[in-house]
Protein backbone atom coordinates (compact mmCIF):
# COMPACT_ATOMS: atom_id res chain seq x y z
CA UNK A 1 0.00 0.00 0.00
CA UNK A 2 1.58 3.49 -1.10
CA UNK A 3 2.48 5.87 1.43
CA UNK A 4 0.07 8.38 0.05
CA UNK A 5 -2.91 5.75 -0.03
CA UNK A 6 -2.16 5.29 4.02
CA UNK A 7 -2.44 8.57 5.01
CA UNK A 8 -5.66 8.84 2.99
CA UNK A 9 -7.04 5.98 4.94
CA UNK A 10 -5.87 6.76 7.95
CA UNK A 11 -7.06 10.68 7.49
CA UNK A 12 -10.39 9.05 6.30
CA UNK A 13 -10.10 7.25 9.54
CA UNK A 14 -9.90 10.48 11.57
CA UNK A 15 -12.31 12.13 9.75
CA UNK A 16 -15.46 9.50 9.42
CA UNK A 17 -14.52 8.43 13.28
CA UNK A 18 -14.77 11.70 14.54
CA UNK A 19 -17.39 12.72 11.82
CA UNK A 20 -19.48 10.20 13.14
CA UNK A 21 -19.27 10.65 16.59
CA UNK A 22 -19.84 14.18 15.90
CA UNK A 23 -22.85 13.57 14.00
CA UNK A 24 -24.28 11.01 16.54
CA UNK A 25 -23.75 13.84 19.70
CA UNK A 26 -25.63 16.23 17.24
CA UNK A 27 -28.09 13.63 16.61
CA UNK A 28 -28.76 13.16 20.16
CA UNK A 29 -29.00 16.87 20.44
CA UNK A 30 -31.01 17.38 17.93
CA UNK A 31 -33.60 14.67 19.29
CA UNK A 32 -33.72 16.27 22.80
CA UNK A 33 -34.03 19.70 21.38
CA UNK A 34 -37.52 18.51 19.72
CA UNK A 35 -38.81 17.96 23.47
CA UNK A 36 -38.22 21.98 23.80
CA UNK A 37 -38.95 23.52 20.98
CA UNK A 38 -41.50 22.81 18.22
CA UNK A 39 -41.93 22.29 15.12
CA UNK A 40 -42.71 26.12 14.01
CA UNK A 41 -40.02 27.26 16.00
CA UNK A 42 -37.00 25.36 14.58
CA UNK A 43 -38.45 26.24 11.16
CA UNK A 44 -37.72 30.15 11.91
CA UNK A 45 -34.40 29.42 13.08
CA UNK A 46 -33.37 26.84 9.91
CA UNK A 47 -34.73 29.68 7.52
CA UNK A 48 -32.44 32.39 8.97
CA UNK A 49 -29.21 29.54 8.97
CA UNK A 50 -30.43 29.07 5.03
CA UNK A 51 -29.76 32.29 4.43
CA UNK A 52 -26.68 33.17 6.57
CA UNK A 53 -24.79 30.09 5.50
CA UNK A 54 -26.10 30.81 1.94
CA UNK A 55 -24.45 34.11 2.05
CA UNK A 56 -21.28 32.88 3.52
CA UNK A 57 -21.09 29.86 0.73
CA UNK A 58 -21.61 32.42 -2.15
CA UNK A 59 -18.86 34.47 -1.30
CA UNK A 60 -16.47 31.20 -0.65
CA UNK A 61 -14.86 31.26 -4.15
CA UNK A 62 -13.02 28.31 -3.07
CA UNK A 63 -10.32 29.93 -1.74
CA UNK A 64 -9.66 27.41 1.01
CA UNK A 65 -8.89 24.82 -2.12
CA UNK A 66 -6.65 27.19 -3.82
CA UNK A 67 -4.89 27.35 -0.57
CA UNK A 68 -4.22 23.04 -0.87
CA UNK A 69 -3.51 23.17 -4.04
CA UNK A 70 -1.49 26.19 -4.73
CA UNK A 71 0.61 26.31 -1.76
CA UNK A 72 3.82 24.91 -3.40
CA UNK A 73 3.91 28.59 -5.67
CA UNK A 74 5.00 30.53 -2.65
CA UNK A 75 4.11 31.85 0.76
CA UNK A 76 2.48 34.25 0.02
CA UNK A 77 -0.54 31.97 -1.66
CA UNK A 78 -2.71 31.92 1.85
CA UNK A 79 -2.32 35.27 3.44
CA UNK A 80 -3.66 36.31 -0.30
CA UNK A 81 -6.75 33.61 0.30
CA UNK A 82 -7.34 34.86 3.65
CA UNK A 83 -7.32 38.50 3.02
CA UNK A 84 -9.48 37.91 0.31
CA UNK A 85 -11.84 35.21 2.17
CA UNK A 86 -12.75 37.26 5.17
CA UNK A 87 -13.05 40.79 2.90
CA UNK A 88 -15.68 38.94 1.10
CA UNK A 89 -16.96 37.74 4.25
CA UNK A 90 -18.07 40.85 5.62
CA UNK A 91 -19.67 41.92 3.03
CA UNK A 92 -21.87 38.84 2.29
CA UNK A 93 -22.46 38.86 5.61
CA UNK A 94 -23.39 41.88 6.03
CA UNK A 95 -26.06 42.16 3.16
CA UNK A 96 -27.38 38.82 4.71
CA UNK A 97 -28.26 40.81 8.29
CA UNK A 98 -29.64 43.73 5.92
CA UNK A 99 -32.37 42.00 4.14
CA UNK A 100 -33.12 38.78 6.04
CA UNK A 101 -36.28 40.61 6.96
CA UNK A 102 -37.67 41.00 3.60
CA UNK A 103 -36.39 37.63 2.85
CA UNK A 104 -38.45 35.90 5.57
CA UNK A 105 -41.83 36.98 4.22
CA UNK A 106 -41.57 35.48 0.60
CA UNK A 107 -41.01 32.20 3.11
CA UNK A 108 -43.57 32.12 5.43
CA UNK A 109 -41.00 32.88 7.76
CA UNK A 110 -42.29 36.13 9.22
CA UNK A 111 -39.75 36.31 12.13
CA UNK A 112 -36.44 34.73 11.24
CA UNK A 113 -34.75 37.97 11.16
CA UNK A 114 -34.20 37.93 14.88
CA UNK A 115 -31.99 35.21 14.52
CA UNK A 116 -30.02 36.49 11.79
CA UNK A 117 -27.50 38.45 13.89
CA UNK A 118 -26.43 36.06 16.16
CA UNK A 119 -25.68 33.64 13.32
CA UNK A 120 -23.87 36.17 11.42
CA UNK A 121 -21.71 36.34 13.97
CA UNK A 122 -21.29 32.68 14.61
CA UNK A 123 -20.56 32.27 10.84
CA UNK A 124 -18.17 34.73 10.76
CA UNK A 125 -15.85 32.99 13.97
CA UNK A 126 -16.09 29.73 12.10
CA UNK A 127 -14.75 31.80 8.58
CA UNK A 128 -11.52 33.07 10.72
CA UNK A 129 -10.94 29.57 11.12
CA UNK A 130 -11.03 28.24 7.94
CA UNK A 131 -7.44 29.26 6.30
CA UNK A 132 -6.13 27.31 9.37
CA UNK A 133 -7.87 24.22 8.71
CA UNK A 134 -6.93 24.41 5.04
CA UNK A 135 -3.19 24.32 6.43
CA UNK A 136 -3.95 21.34 8.24
CA UNK A 137 -5.60 19.31 5.39
CA UNK A 138 -2.88 19.97 2.96
CA UNK A 139 -0.43 18.96 5.72
CA UNK A 140 -2.55 15.72 5.99
CA UNK A 141 -2.99 16.60 9.44
CA UNK A 142 -7.01 15.90 9.98
CA UNK A 143 -6.64 14.78 13.51
CA UNK A 144 -6.85 18.28 14.73
CA UNK A 145 -9.67 18.50 12.21
CA UNK A 146 -11.63 15.53 13.25
CA UNK A 147 -11.17 16.68 17.30
CA UNK A 148 -12.20 20.08 16.52
CA UNK A 149 -16.07 18.71 15.23
CA UNK A 150 -16.16 16.05 17.62
CA UNK A 151 -15.85 18.55 20.18
CA UNK A 152 -17.71 21.27 18.65
CA UNK A 153 -21.02 19.41 18.03
CA UNK A 154 -20.50 18.25 21.72
CA UNK A 155 -19.98 21.62 22.98
CA UNK A 156 -23.37 22.98 20.65
CA UNK A 157 -25.66 20.07 21.97
CA UNK A 158 -24.77 20.72 25.60
CA UNK A 159 -25.38 24.70 25.47
CA UNK A 160 -28.48 24.43 22.84
CA UNK A 161 -29.95 21.59 24.87
CA UNK A 162 -29.19 23.57 27.85
CA UNK A 163 -30.54 26.60 27.28
CA UNK A 164 -33.54 25.09 25.93
CA UNK A 165 -34.55 24.16 28.61
CA UNK A 166 -34.32 27.17 30.48
CA UNK A 167 -36.75 28.64 27.86
CA UNK A 168 -34.64 30.37 25.41
CA UNK A 169 -36.69 29.45 22.61
CA UNK A 170 -34.47 29.67 18.87
CA UNK A 171 -32.21 31.91 20.68
CA UNK A 172 -30.98 28.16 22.60
CA UNK A 173 -29.73 27.15 19.12
CA UNK A 174 -28.07 30.54 17.84
CA UNK A 175 -25.92 31.23 20.76
CA UNK A 176 -25.00 27.41 20.86
CA UNK A 177 -24.10 27.70 17.06
CA UNK A 178 -21.89 31.14 18.26
CA UNK A 179 -20.29 28.57 21.34
CA UNK A 180 -19.43 25.75 19.05
CA UNK A 181 -17.61 28.22 16.44
CA UNK A 182 -15.82 30.16 18.78
CA UNK A 183 -14.54 26.20 19.89
CA UNK A 184 -13.56 24.86 16.60
CA UNK A 185 -12.02 27.63 15.42
CA UNK A 186 -10.02 28.25 18.18
CA UNK A 187 -8.70 24.65 18.42
CA UNK A 188 -7.66 24.65 14.41
CA UNK A 189 -5.84 27.85 14.90
CA UNK A 190 -4.22 26.47 18.00
CA UNK A 191 -2.57 23.81 15.65
CA UNK A 192 -1.11 25.88 13.37
CA UNK A 193 1.49 28.95 13.49
CA UNK A 194 -0.43 32.33 12.41
CA UNK A 195 2.53 32.91 10.05
CA UNK A 196 1.23 30.00 7.58
CA UNK A 197 -1.68 31.65 7.18
CA UNK A 198 -1.82 35.62 8.34
CA UNK A 199 1.42 36.41 6.62
CA UNK A 200 2.20 38.93 6.07
CA UNK A 201 3.00 39.10 2.16
CA UNK A 202 3.19 41.28 -0.69
CA UNK A 203 -0.36 40.50 -2.48
CA UNK A 204 -0.02 40.62 -6.23
CA UNK A 205 -2.37 41.26 -8.54
CA UNK A 206 -1.31 37.96 -10.35
CA UNK A 207 -2.23 35.89 -7.70
CA UNK A 208 -5.90 37.26 -7.83
CA UNK A 209 -6.61 36.55 -10.75
CA UNK A 210 -5.13 33.05 -10.61
CA UNK A 211 -7.23 32.55 -7.79
CA UNK A 212 -10.82 34.25 -9.60
CA UNK A 213 -9.62 31.85 -12.19
CA UNK A 214 -8.81 28.78 -10.03
CA UNK A 215 -11.63 29.44 -7.39
CA UNK A 216 -14.55 31.16 -9.25
CA UNK A 217 -16.18 27.91 -10.92
CA UNK A 218 -15.01 26.17 -7.51
CA UNK A 219 -16.95 28.37 -5.54
CA UNK A 220 -20.13 28.21 -7.67
CA UNK A 221 -19.89 24.39 -7.12
CA UNK A 222 -20.09 24.94 -3.06
CA UNK A 223 -22.52 27.14 -3.00
CA UNK A 224 -25.01 25.81 -5.87
CA UNK A 225 -24.42 22.59 -3.37
CA UNK A 226 -25.20 24.10 -0.85
CA UNK A 227 -28.31 25.42 -2.19
CA UNK A 228 -29.45 21.94 -3.56
CA UNK A 229 -29.00 20.91 -0.42
CA UNK A 230 -30.94 23.81 1.90
CA UNK A 231 -33.12 25.99 -0.24
CA UNK A 232 -35.24 22.47 -0.79
CA UNK A 233 -35.97 23.94 2.54
CA UNK A 234 -36.98 27.55 1.64
CA UNK A 235 -39.24 26.23 -1.23
CA UNK A 236 -40.85 23.49 1.22
CA UNK A 237 -41.70 26.31 3.40
CA UNK A 238 -43.38 28.70 0.73
CA UNK A 239 -45.87 25.97 -0.11
CA UNK A 240 -46.39 24.69 3.28
CA UNK A 241 -45.39 26.83 5.69
CA UNK A 242 -42.62 26.62 8.71
CA UNK A 243 -44.11 24.32 10.74
CA UNK A 244 -44.58 21.14 7.67
CA UNK A 245 -40.68 22.88 7.41
CA UNK A 246 -39.48 22.01 10.99
CA UNK A 247 -40.68 18.33 9.93
CA UNK A 248 -39.26 18.18 6.78
CA UNK A 249 -36.07 19.37 8.08
CA UNK A 250 -35.60 17.19 10.69
CA UNK A 251 -36.47 14.28 8.66
CA UNK A 252 -33.86 15.15 5.45
CA UNK A 253 -31.01 15.58 8.16
CA UNK A 254 -31.66 12.29 9.67
CA UNK A 255 -31.99 10.87 6.09
CA UNK A 256 -29.13 12.46 4.77
CA UNK A 257 -26.63 12.17 7.61
CA UNK A 258 -24.91 8.89 6.86
CA UNK A 259 -24.07 10.29 3.00
CA UNK A 260 -23.31 13.50 3.66
CA UNK A 261 -20.84 12.97 6.71
CA UNK A 262 -19.20 10.03 5.24
CA UNK A 263 -19.44 11.49 1.66
CA UNK A 264 -18.30 14.60 2.83
CA UNK A 265 -15.36 13.93 4.93
CA UNK A 266 -14.34 11.30 2.74
CA UNK A 267 -14.24 13.65 0.02
CA UNK A 268 -11.94 16.11 2.23
CA UNK A 269 -9.88 13.51 2.23
CA UNK A 270 -9.81 12.53 -1.26
CA UNK A 271 -9.25 15.82 -2.90
CA UNK A 272 -5.76 16.15 -1.18
CA UNK A 273 -4.54 12.13 -1.68
CA UNK A 274 -6.20 12.80 -5.73
CA UNK A 275 -3.78 15.70 -6.20
CA UNK A 276 -0.29 13.88 -5.32
CA UNK A 277 -1.19 10.89 -8.21
CA UNK A 278 -1.43 10.91 -11.65
CA UNK A 279 -2.77 9.43 -14.71
CA UNK A 280 -4.98 6.11 -14.24
CA UNK A 281 -4.01 5.55 -10.75
CA UNK A 282 -7.08 8.63 -9.99
CA UNK A 283 -9.28 6.40 -12.11
CA UNK A 284 -8.51 3.21 -10.02
CA UNK A 285 -8.76 5.94 -6.59
CA UNK A 286 -12.41 7.14 -7.84
CA UNK A 287 -13.55 3.29 -8.50
CA UNK A 288 -12.16 2.21 -5.19
CA UNK A 289 -13.82 5.26 -3.17
CA UNK A 290 -17.09 4.98 -4.70
CA UNK A 291 -17.58 1.29 -4.28
CA UNK A 292 -16.26 1.63 -0.58
CA UNK A 293 -17.99 4.91 0.44
CA UNK A 294 -21.22 2.70 -0.94
CA UNK A 295 -20.19 -0.18 0.84
CA UNK A 296 -20.78 2.13 4.22
CA UNK A 297 -23.08 4.49 3.01
CA UNK A 298 -26.02 2.08 1.58
CA UNK A 299 -26.67 -0.18 4.42
CA UNK A 300 -27.32 3.41 6.59
CA UNK A 301 -29.16 5.10 4.62
CA UNK A 302 -31.31 1.97 3.01
CA UNK A 303 -31.29 1.09 6.73
CA UNK A 304 -33.06 4.02 7.66
CA UNK A 305 -35.62 3.62 5.28
CA UNK A 306 -36.80 0.11 6.75
CA UNK A 307 -36.63 1.26 10.34
CA UNK A 308 -37.81 4.97 10.32
CA UNK A 309 -41.66 4.21 12.04
CA UNK A 310 -40.06 2.59 15.12
CA UNK A 311 -37.02 5.18 14.40
CA UNK A 312 -39.77 8.40 14.98
CA UNK A 313 -42.23 6.58 16.88
CA UNK A 314 -39.89 5.48 19.89
CA UNK A 315 -37.59 9.20 19.72
CA UNK A 316 -39.77 11.69 19.14
CA UNK A 317 -42.70 13.76 20.70
CA UNK A 318 -46.27 13.70 19.54
CA UNK A 319 -46.24 16.15 17.73
CA UNK A 320 -43.00 15.21 15.55
CA UNK A 321 -44.39 12.13 14.77
CA UNK A 322 -45.59 13.52 10.70
CA UNK A 323 -41.47 12.85 10.40
CA UNK A 324 -41.70 9.57 10.02
CA UNK A 325 -43.28 9.23 6.24
CA UNK A 326 -40.90 12.02 4.95
CA UNK A 327 -37.61 10.39 6.75
CA UNK A 328 -38.68 7.02 4.80
CA UNK A 329 -38.81 8.98 1.24
CA UNK A 330 -35.53 10.87 1.84
CA UNK A 331 -33.39 8.02 3.25
CA UNK A 332 -34.04 6.41 -0.20
CA UNK A 333 -33.46 9.33 -2.39
CA UNK A 334 -30.44 10.68 -0.55
CA UNK A 335 -28.53 7.04 -1.47
CA UNK A 336 -26.86 8.14 -4.41
CA UNK A 337 -24.81 10.88 -3.05
CA UNK A 338 -21.12 9.15 -2.71
CA UNK A 339 -21.04 8.92 -6.16
CA UNK A 340 -21.28 12.35 -5.84
CA UNK A 341 -18.91 13.07 -3.39
CA UNK A 342 -15.73 10.66 -4.60
CA UNK A 343 -16.60 11.87 -8.20
CA UNK A 344 -16.38 15.12 -7.60
CA UNK A 345 -13.39 15.17 -6.04
CA UNK A 346 -12.02 13.41 -8.76
CA UNK A 347 -12.65 15.70 -11.34
CA UNK A 348 -11.54 18.76 -9.00
CA UNK A 349 -8.11 16.88 -8.71
CA UNK A 350 -8.20 17.02 -12.51
CA UNK A 351 -9.12 20.33 -12.70
CA UNK A 352 -12.48 20.19 -14.31
CA UNK A 353 -13.81 22.72 -12.05
CA UNK A 354 -16.41 24.28 -14.57
CA UNK A 355 -18.17 20.50 -15.14
CA UNK A 356 -18.43 20.38 -11.56
CA UNK A 357 -20.30 23.96 -11.74
CA UNK A 358 -22.23 23.31 -14.44
CA UNK A 359 -23.79 19.91 -12.72
CA UNK A 360 -24.35 21.47 -9.43
CA UNK A 361 -26.49 24.08 -11.39
CA UNK A 362 -28.46 20.95 -12.88
CA UNK A 363 -28.84 19.47 -10.19
CA UNK A 364 -30.44 22.56 -8.35
CA UNK A 365 -32.99 23.41 -11.20
CA UNK A 366 -33.71 19.93 -11.30
CA UNK A 367 -34.35 19.93 -7.35
CA UNK A 368 -36.25 23.11 -7.46
CA UNK A 369 -38.67 22.27 -10.62
CA UNK A 370 -39.31 18.34 -9.07
CA UNK A 371 -40.43 20.27 -5.54
CA UNK A 372 -42.44 22.54 -7.75
CA UNK A 373 -43.53 19.22 -9.71
CA UNK A 374 -44.50 17.35 -6.98
CA UNK A 375 -45.41 20.35 -4.32
CA UNK A 376 -49.09 20.35 -4.78
CA UNK A 377 -49.22 16.42 -4.42
CA UNK A 378 -48.46 16.76 -0.52
CA UNK A 379 -45.61 17.20 1.27
CA UNK A 380 -44.72 13.52 1.54
CA UNK A 381 -45.16 13.59 -2.36
CA UNK A 382 -42.90 16.30 -2.73
CA UNK A 383 -39.66 14.86 -1.38
CA UNK A 384 -39.56 12.76 -4.84
CA UNK A 385 -38.97 16.05 -6.21
CA UNK A 386 -35.52 16.01 -4.23
CA UNK A 387 -35.20 12.63 -5.60
CA UNK A 388 -35.15 14.14 -8.91
CA UNK A 389 -32.52 16.19 -8.28
CA UNK A 390 -30.10 13.69 -6.68
CA UNK A 391 -31.10 11.51 -9.76
CA UNK A 392 -29.93 14.05 -12.16
CA UNK A 393 -26.74 14.33 -10.04
CA UNK A 394 -25.92 10.97 -10.89
CA UNK A 395 -26.68 10.82 -14.24
CA UNK A 396 -24.66 13.73 -14.94
CA UNK A 397 -21.56 12.43 -13.05
CA UNK A 398 -21.71 9.58 -14.94
CA UNK A 399 -21.49 10.91 -18.37
CA UNK A 400 -18.29 13.14 -16.95
CA UNK A 401 -16.64 10.51 -15.72
CA UNK A 402 -17.15 8.55 -19.41
CA UNK A 403 -16.26 11.40 -20.85
CA UNK A 404 -12.95 11.31 -19.04
CA UNK A 405 -12.30 7.82 -19.72
CA UNK A 406 -13.63 6.16 -16.64
CA UNK A 407 -14.67 2.59 -17.31
CA UNK A 408 -18.66 2.13 -17.03
CA UNK A 409 -18.57 -1.19 -16.09
CA UNK A 410 -15.93 -0.77 -13.20
CA UNK A 411 -18.26 2.29 -12.07
CA UNK A 412 -21.70 0.20 -12.38
CA UNK A 413 -20.01 -2.20 -10.75
CA UNK A 414 -18.96 -0.06 -7.80
CA UNK A 415 -22.15 1.96 -7.61
CA UNK A 416 -24.88 -1.29 -7.46
CA UNK A 417 -23.26 -4.19 -6.23
CA UNK A 418 -23.22 -2.77 -2.38
CA UNK A 419 -26.92 -2.17 -2.96
CA UNK A 420 -27.17 -6.44 -3.06
CA UNK A 421 -27.06 -7.16 0.42
CA UNK A 422 -28.91 -4.54 1.34
CA UNK A 423 -31.90 -6.33 0.08
CA UNK A 424 -31.64 -9.31 2.73
CA UNK A 425 -31.18 -6.75 5.04
CA UNK A 426 -34.57 -4.72 4.77
CA UNK A 427 -36.22 -8.26 4.19
CA UNK A 428 -34.64 -9.33 8.08
CA UNK A 429 -35.76 -5.41 9.54
CA UNK A 430 -39.42 -6.11 8.20
CA UNK A 431 -39.88 -9.45 9.23
CA UNK A 432 -38.57 -9.25 12.85
CA UNK A 433 -41.23 -5.90 12.90
CA UNK A 434 -43.59 -8.03 11.56
CA UNK A 435 -43.15 -11.14 13.79
CA UNK A 436 -42.39 -9.16 17.27
CA UNK A 437 -46.00 -7.32 16.29
CA UNK A 438 -47.56 -10.82 15.66
CA UNK A 439 -46.59 -12.13 19.31
CA UNK A 440 -48.09 -8.59 20.86
CA UNK A 441 -44.75 -6.58 20.69
CA UNK A 442 -45.49 -2.97 20.03
CA UNK A 443 -42.94 -0.86 22.12
CA UNK A 444 -41.21 1.09 19.56
CA UNK A 445 -38.06 0.80 21.76
CA UNK A 446 -37.93 -2.62 21.42
CA UNK A 447 -39.04 -2.86 17.66
CA UNK A 448 -36.00 -0.28 17.20
CA UNK A 449 -33.77 -1.86 18.80
CA UNK A 450 -34.52 -5.59 17.51
CA UNK A 451 -34.80 -4.16 13.75
CA UNK A 452 -31.60 -2.75 13.65
CA UNK A 453 -29.76 -5.66 15.38
CA UNK A 454 -31.48 -7.94 13.26
CA UNK A 455 -30.85 -6.11 9.78
CA UNK A 456 -26.56 -5.58 11.29
CA UNK A 457 -26.69 -9.47 11.69
CA UNK A 458 -28.03 -9.85 7.97
CA UNK A 459 -26.02 -7.41 6.61
CA UNK A 460 -22.39 -8.05 7.23
CA UNK A 461 -22.04 -11.97 5.90
CA UNK A 462 -24.56 -10.73 2.92
CA UNK A 463 -21.73 -8.21 2.18
CA UNK A 464 -18.89 -10.60 2.00
CA UNK A 465 -21.41 -12.93 0.04
CA UNK A 466 -23.02 -10.14 -2.51
CA UNK A 467 -20.10 -7.57 -2.51
CA UNK A 468 -17.21 -9.57 -1.87
CA UNK A 469 -14.10 -7.67 -3.53
CA UNK A 470 -15.14 -4.63 -2.02
CA UNK A 471 -16.20 -5.71 1.50
CA UNK A 472 -12.79 -7.32 1.58
CA UNK A 473 -10.98 -4.78 0.44
CA UNK A 474 -12.75 -1.99 2.99
CA UNK A 475 -12.03 -4.75 5.85
CA UNK A 476 -8.24 -4.87 4.42
CA UNK A 477 -8.39 -1.03 4.50
CA UNK A 478 -9.26 -1.43 8.27
CA UNK A 479 -6.78 -3.65 9.21
CA UNK A 480 -3.74 -1.70 7.48
CA UNK A 481 -4.70 1.17 9.42
CA UNK A 482 -5.58 -0.41 12.63
CA UNK A 483 -2.09 -2.12 12.18
CA UNK A 484 -0.38 1.16 12.45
Amino acid sequence: MGEHVKKAVRGAAWTIGSSMAARVIGVVGTLLITRYLDPDILGEVTAASIVVVSANLFSNFGLGNYAIARHKDGPDVTFACTVVYLTLGVFALGAAWLWAGEFGAVVNAPTMGQYVPGLVLSTFIRRLGHMPDKVLARQMRFGPIGISMAVGELTYTVVSVGLAMNGWGGAAIVWANVVQSTIMTGIVMSQVHWREWLGPHKIRLARLKDQAKFGLPLGLVAATHHASTTWDNLIYSSYFGVNQMGLYNLGYKLAAMPAEQIGEQVGGVLFPSMSNVDGESKKRALIRSIGLMALLVYPLSIGIFAVSDSLVAALLTEEWQGVAPVLSALSLVTVVQPVGWAAGSYLLAKGHNWALSVQEFIKLFALAGGLMLFAPYGPVWACAGVGIGFLSQALVYFYLLHRDGVSMLALCSAVFRPILPCIPMVAAVYATRYGLQALDIHTPIVLLLAEVAAGAIVFLPSAFLLSGPIARDFFGLVKSALGR
